[in-house]
């Protein structure tokens, strides 16, 4: 019987047709998608005596030499950028701008009168006095949002120390 030929990919299989060079999908100009048909002999795996090859985040001499160029000159283009928005060129005032003074996020919320929240009565009352600063306009609805949510946040945090000290309550009355 006339055994069919190997894959010329060198995966070590057979063809499926005589006069086939390679299985469907290994050719080697169009890549390999097998697994074990993949060269393991590749310069970089673990092991082997040629290296490792080039180390994650290291730079090419390309960028080596544009750092240099960029830390030769950065005094000389910061003055020009300057100059620049000193002369009133719009973009660079924006730039400079944005980088300098970053824009805020937010600022701290005074409340006057906001009520102490240590127990699930006084945080009812917390957010009926949010309430009513959002709707006199004393604070943003985004500002009474985050409010809102530190003071469900507080609430649930008493809330499970009071389930805790009840737990405690019962298992004294049930261990006399």
């Amino acid at each position: 019987m006339n055994k069919l030929p190997f894959c010329k990919c060198g995966c070590g299989k057979r063809v499926t047709k005589d006069g086939n060079k390679f299985i469907l999908g290994h050719n080697n100009k169009k890549g390999n998608k097998d697994s074990s048909s993949k060269n393991t002999h590749s310069r970089f795996q673990a092991g082997n005596k040629h290296g490792k090859g080039r180390p994650c985040g290291s730079k090419n001499k390309v960028t080596i030499a544009a750092e240099n160029l960029f830390e030769e000159e950065s005094g000389a283009i910061a003055r020009q950028a300057i100059e620049m928005a000193l002369n009133g060129h719009p973009q660079m005032i924006k730039m400079i701008m944005e980088r300098v003074v970053p824009i805020k996020k937010s600022s701290p919320v005074k409340l006057e009168g906001m009520p102490i929240v240590d127990t699930v009565k006084a945080a009812g009352e917390a957010a009926e006095f949010i309430l009513q600063s959002i709707a006199s306009g004393k604070i943003s609805p985004l500002d009474g949002e985050i409010l809102s949510r530190v003071l469900d946040k507080r609430l649930h945090a008493l809330q499970i120390t009071e389930i805790e000290r009840e737990l405690k309550a019962l298992k004294e009355k049930l261990a006399v």
